[in-house]
């Protein structure tokens, strides 16, 4: 056993001095069997989401509740939740699904307050915040916190009551998403004549008789944990059996006609990165 793993990992008079996982038909054997199951486990995914899927806990009230907490901590008001802004919100990310776009403007220039004064909201302030990717409320709070605009929105004084909606679909190239949409408002003290226009999108007001709660899944394996967890193994593994061949070739001083550790290990530890931003959840 011992001298297997030293085949395998470091480099040896029975390896030639190159450790076989690093040699060329065995990155290629792994390559080929990672494109294998990056085909394979979306299949699995979609006929049996029970045992492999993303574990999903996004709801309405949690969303409102670590809003509200980040309110208080900040020394302001509470938001009231919005029966019109939860609805305009349900507009907007069926408006995005269908017209495959993410963005706050749609490519037609139709914007986000046409689908809050659509709902019946008449307001004097209202603001936007945009999350996908997310798989619990906290996070996606904790990401619109860590952007300077989204923050500015979920701590300005001038609102008082938020909206909500959580949808999942596909979009942009992604087969399957979870969308949350967070519309902020402050009604117009002075009365309006309601709108009699007929709605933007009369199937998503329809859908929103506030029984629409968020989105709540589990499965016996989370894809998205096991993707991140595969994703930064491999990589992670392979950074360090290319660090310790760089080390071990110069401790012995084996000469090799080609030799381009280094810059495997950086290009490994930037895919690391690209894998890790790729994998988690995106704001605008």
């Amino acid at each position: 056993m011992h001298g297997l793993l030293s085949h395998l990992f470091v480099p040896h008079h029975t390896n030639n001095q190159r450790a076989r996982l690093l040699k060329h038909d065995a990155l290629l054997l792994i390559s080929c069997i990672l494109l294998f199951f990056s085909f394979l486990l979306p299949r699995i995914e979609t006929v049996y989401p029970g045992v492999l899927g993303a574990h999903i806990n996004v709801t309405l009230q949690d969303l409102l509740l670590h809003t509200n907490q980040k309110r208080i901590e900040a020394g302001l008001a509470p938001l009231s939740l919005s029966q019109e802004l939860s609805r305009a919100a349900q507009m907007k990310a069926e408006h995005m699904l269908d017209n495959n776009y993410w963005a706050h403007f749609a490519p037609d220039g139709t914007s986000p307050w046409i689908f809050i004064r659509e709902s019946g909201y008449d307001y004097t302030y209202a603001g936007e915040n945009l999350a996908r990717g997310f798989t619990t409320s906290a996070d996606a709070v904790a990401a619109w916190m860590a952007s300077p605009d989204h923050r500015a929105n979920m701590l300005s004084s001038q609102f008082s009551e938020v909206g909500f909606a959580v949808v999942e679909g596909a979009l942009t190239g992604e087969k399957r998403t979870v969308l949350i949409v967070e519309m902020f408002g402050k009604r117009n003290s002075i009365p309006q004549q309601a709108n009699q226009s007929a709605p933007l999108v009369p199937q998503a007001q329809a859908a929103v008789q506030l029984g629409e709660t968020g989105i709540q899944r589990s499965a016996v394996v989370d894809s998205q944990s096991f993707a991140r967890q595969v994703a930064m193994f491999l990589l992670g593994g392979f950074i360090v059996l290319f660090a310790l061949d760089l080390l071990l070739i110069s401790r012995k001083r084996i000469a090799r006609l080609v030799g381009h550790n280094v810059d495997h290990i950086l290009y490994l530890g930037a895919m690391t990165c690209v894998a890790f931003i790729m994998l988690a959840g995106s704001i605008i």
